[in-house]
């Protein structure tokens, strides 16, 4: 990914206009870990299923540091930080399925990443008829 961002007003003068000197990233994320599911037919035609999925994760992503300026001011410039990129964590997963008769199915989804600076939680419902 290559960012080069510069600030412009729309009215009056760009004076305060930051201009950021250009800059890329390079990511790339490792997984290890065991993903296990388990499915079954059910009473009335249909199938179920349930999964889990622990993983831990290696990003090894290059995190450059970023320099800013304003454009007006020569010379005065300060250093811009963000949330650096964790490097390890932990991934904990858990999904279900039910699929009718019918064709008509429900799909979900829990997943949780943890490291040592940070909590990520997401998930996912997805209803479908296929016919």
């Amino acid at each position: 990914m290559r960012i080069e961002p510069s600030e412009t007003t729309v009215a009056g003068s760009s004076s305060y206009a930051l201009d950021y000197a250009a800059s890329s990233a390079t990511s790339l994320r490792s997984e290890l870990g065991v993903d296990m599911q388990w499915s079954r037919n059910t009473a009335a035609g249909g199938t179920s299923s349930f999964g889990l999925r622990a993983a831990w994760a290696h990003e090894f992503a290059s995190n450059d540091p970023t320099s800013t300026a304003f454009q007006s001011l020569p010379g005065v410039d300060f250093p811009v930080s963000a949330v650096s990129q964790v490097r390890d964590s932990v991934i904990l997963e858990a999904s279900f399925g039910l699929v009718s008769a019918n064709q008509f199915s429900i799909d979900g989804r829990v997943n949780m990443e943890y490291s040592a600076d940070s909590k990520r939680y997401g998930g996912a419902l997805t209803a479908s008829y296929r016919w």
